[in-house]
Parts: C-alpha cells; sequence; structure tokens
C-alpha cells in the first residue's frame, strides 16, 4: 500500500540530497578553480621573465652570440632546485628539447599543444608522481641583428620555440582532498540531520490526518450526530473535514429513515398480523362455531399483506436501479382512463367531478409498467381524499402531466412529508386499507423513468406534477 509519508520522505530526501551534492560540487569547483588561479597567476608571472629573456638581445657588444639557455636559467634560477617544485622546459621548432631546468632530473615535462599566442594552462602528472600545474606559450627564437638594425622583438612564428613552465600542486591537491573530506562529513552529517528534521515534520505535519483516523474509527451508528471540527483543521484538510461533514450527515438522515421505517413497518404489519392471529385462535377454540365470513376476512387480510409486501418490494427494487426499462409508445388518456376504472365505485359515491384535458392522441415514450404505477397511485389518492363533490382535475400536456385535487384539512408544513415511507395524514392513521408508500412508490418509479415528481398546495388545491428531467 502507498505510504504518504513514505512518498513524501523519499521526495523530501532525494530532493535534498540532490541540493547537497550540488552544493558541495560547487564548493569543491570554486575552491579547485582559486587555486588553479593562485598558480596559474604564478606561472603567468615566470612566463614573462621568459618571455623577456628570449627576446632580450640575442648579441654581445662583439657581436658574438649570447647563450639564450644561460640566461633563462639565470631567470629562473629556482627552477633548478630539486625541492623547489617548479619546472620548465623548451623546445625549438622542430620538437627537439634544447634546454630544461635541473630540477627535472631524468624526467620529461610533455610538450602541450599551442596554437596562436595564447597560453595553454592544464594540470598534469609527472612521471615520480607528483601532480604539477602546467603553463605552455610559445615565444620568438633569438636572431642575430642585421647591419643598420636596432634591437628587434621576435613574434611566434614558424621557427618559434615551445616552453612549458610546471609548478608542483601537491599542496593545492591536499588542500582540495581536505575540502573534498570536510564536504563528505558535512553532507554526512547533514543528510543525517536532514533525516531526522524531515522525519519530524512529516509527523508533526502529518497528525492532523492521524487524528482524523482516529475521529472517524470512533464514529459508529450511535455517534452518527458527532461532527469533526474544521475551524482547528489544517487549511488543505478543510475541505476534507466539510465533505465528512456533509456525508455524516447524509448517513445520519438515511439511519433515521431507516429507522422510522422499520418503526412504521413493524406497526403496520403488527395490526393485520394480530388479526390473522386471533382469527386463528378462535378458529381453534371454537371450532364448532366458526363464523361463515371468516375465510373472507381471512383472504381479506392476507391480501393486504400481500400488496403491503409487494409494494415494499416494488420500492426497494426501484430504489436499487434494478429495474430494466421497457420502452414503448403509452396513449397518456387511454391510460388514466384504466387506471381510474378501479376508483369508479368511489368516484360515483362521493359525487367527484372529474375532467381530464388532454390533446387528442398524446402520447410518451417511456414504461408502461411503471407509468402505471405512478398514475394509480396518485388518481386512487386523489379519489381517496378529495371532499365529497368536488373536482379532480388530470392535465395532460407533452412535458407534463397534472393531477390535482381539493385538500382544505392539509396543512402547508406537511407537503413535504406526502413522498415518505408509510406517512399517511392523521385522519388515514386508522385507515388500514392504505400502506402509505403509493406516493413514495410512485416518486421512485418516476426517477426510474426519467421524470420528477413534485407537490405543490396552492388555495387548498393540492396538485402533484410529473416532468420529464
Amino acid at each position: 500500500m502507498t505510504s504518504i509519508k513514505r512518498r513524501l520522505s523519499l521526495w523530501l530526501l532525494g530532493g535534498l540530497a540532490v541540493l547537497w551534492c550540488a552544493a558541495g560540487a560547487g564548493v569543491y569547483l570554486s575552491v579547485r578553480h582559486s587555486l588553479h588561479k593562485s598558480l596559474d597567476a604564478a606561472l603567468a608571472v615566470d612566463a614573462r621573465l621568459a618571455r623577456f629573456t628570449t627576446r632580450g638581445d640575442t648579441t654581445d657588444d662583439d657581436n658574438a652570440p649570447r647563450g639564450r639557455g644561460m640566461r633563462l636559467q639565470d631567470r629562473l634560477a629556482d627552477y633548478h632546485d630539486p625541492q623547489g617544485g617548479s619546472y620548465f622546459q623548451t623546445w625549438n621548432s622542430n620538437g627537439e628539447a634544447i634546454e630544461r631546468s635541473s630540477s627535472l632530473g631524468d624526467m620529461q615535462l610533455p610538450a602541450l599543444e599551442v596554437s596562436g599566442t595564447d597560453p595553454v594552462f592544464t594540470s598534469g602528472t609527472l612521471a615520480n608522481g607528483r601532480p604539477v600545474r602546467m603553463m605552455a606559450f610559445r615565444t620568438a627564437a633569438s636572431a642575430a641583428k642585421g647591419p643598420g638594425k636596432g634591437k628587434g622583438k621576435g613574434r611566434p612564428g614558424s621557427d618559434s620555440n615551445l616552453i612549458v613552465l610546471a609548478k608542483d600542486s601537491a599542496a593545492a591537491q591536499q588542500t582540495l582532498n581536505s575540502v573534498l573530506g570536510g564536504i563528505g562529513i558535512t553532507g554526512l552529517l547533514a543528510a543525517c540531520g536532514t533525516i531526522f528534521l524531515v522525519s519530524i515534520a512529516l509527523r508533526h505535519g502529518l497528525r492532523p490526518l492521524q487524528i482524523l483516523g482516529e475521529q472517524t474509527r470512533s464514529i459508529d451508528a450511535p455517534t452518527l450526530h458527532a461532527r469533526f471540527d474544521a475551524t482547528t483543521a489544517p487549511a488543505e484538510l478543510r475541505p476534507i473535514y466539510t465533505a465528512l461533514n456533509e456525508l455524516l450527515h447524509r448517513l445520519e438522515q438515511g439511519f433515521e429513515r431507516e429507522r422510522r421505517f422499520s418503526a412504521d413497518l413493524a406497526h403496520e404489519m403488527r395490526t393485520p398480523v394480530a388479526e390473522l392471529k386471533m382469527l386463528g385462535e378462535v378458529a381453534l377454540k371454537w371450532p364448532d362455531q366458526a363464523d361463515a365470513e371468516l375465510p373472507a376476512h381471512t383472504l381479506a387480510i392476507a391480501s393486504q399483506l400481500e400488496n403491503l409486501i409487494e409494494a415494499l418490494l416494488t420500492l426497494a427494487r426501484l430504489e436499487s436501479g434494478e429495474t430494466a426499462l421497457q420502452l414503448s409508445t403509452v396513449d397518456l388518456s387511454t391510460l388514466c382512463h384504466e387506471c381510474l376504472q378501479p376508483c369508479a365505485d368511489k368516484v360515483d359515491a362521493k359525487q367527484l367531478d372529474l375532467r381530464l384535458r388532454s390533446a387528442p392522441g398524446l402520447s410518451m415514450e417511456t414504461d408502461a409498467r411503471l407509468l402505471r404505477i405512478i398514475l394509480t397511485n396518485l388518481l386512487t389518492n386523489a379519489v381517496e381524499y378529495a371532499p365529497e363533490s368536488t373536482r379532480i382535475e388530470i392535465e395532460l400536456d407533452a412535458g407534463s402531466i397534472t393531477i390535482a385535487n381539493a385538500a382544505p384539512d392539509l396543512p402547508q408544513e406537511d407537503l413535504p412529508h406526502l413522498f415518505d415511507r408509510f406517512w399517511r395524514a392523521e385522519k388515514s392513521r386508522s385507515n388500514s386499507a392504505h400502506s402509505g408508500l403509493g406516493l413514495a412508490l410512485a416518486r421512485q418509479a418516476a426517477k426510474a423513468i426519467g421524470c420528477r415528481l413534485d407537490a405543490s398546495l396552492a388555495r387548498g388545491v393540492l396538485s402533484f406534477t410529473l416532468k420529464k428531467v
């Protein structure tokens, strides 16, 4: 399982390691550059002396050639001390070694490639393993003055000589090694400190998540009313706290609905089950005095239970989305007349005025079975609760169906509860013919066919409207 702490640790430690390595490399390269620059400056000073020597007068007063090697040795006297750590060597234009310092002994300096007048600086190692910093440059070979000519200055050319100066860089290398060792030790200490600090920082930084986890684990069904305090949470976790509080609110409402549903279901089934039990006990106790209406009464109670169970199963299937739609073209006017047939006797008994307004041939592409459930429940509800000698209006449009009936005794505060399971107005509590599931079933069926079922109450008229969403 992926760990946030582990991932953050790897990213932070990896990034800091790269930064530490880059910083250490920068320090090392900066110190090396400074040391090389210092050695290069000393070599440049000696190079000027060497250039001055090779460009000096080439003859004595008697026009006898002067020894250039002797003069170079005189100018660079410390280059002959074996312990001095300074070396030079000269090559003519043919690449032949013509002069070198005594400090070299039997060793040779490399003949570096030099193009143009710019000197070349590089590092190398002598045959004895000593590290050196070298400078190579070309200078004009000496030539005798011609008659009537003054002192001339040579320029590098085809007959130029190559001079390589070198200085021992062991001290600089030792300094670099010390710097490298210091960087390594410092880096090791810094790595240990960084690991410790990152661990502490992550532990404290992730502590709010641990607290959130502990609080979440402590919540169960009896404590769904508890809420997370987002005011003390870090800004990054406040959206999570808010979302969890909203989730707990929905869960609390869901659990409360389930509790009410269980209580209502027990209440609804207790009466018919008690009646069945009583009828059975009477039949067993007085078998010779059985009532002729007992079978019919028992069948009515069984039918009531069957309808209740069937409604519950249908509601459960609709809520879980397990009902597959079977689309067909439904004639709305014909379906409304079919749904009103079971209520015809009650309509006549209550002298209700039914008015159906619909365009000729109005139809809807939907699931006929689910639409029948919706209209049957809405029409049955209207016929059942409309006062005597009142009007029930049914209006069919291309995008909606509206059924309205008078409801003078229905208060506005009861309107949100009409679609709750097992909810019934107080006057109908004693009527066991109604389970209180009809409107809840109708709303779920409407949702299944992609419609919305709403109720409104205005001037004592209750209206149910079914619309496509």
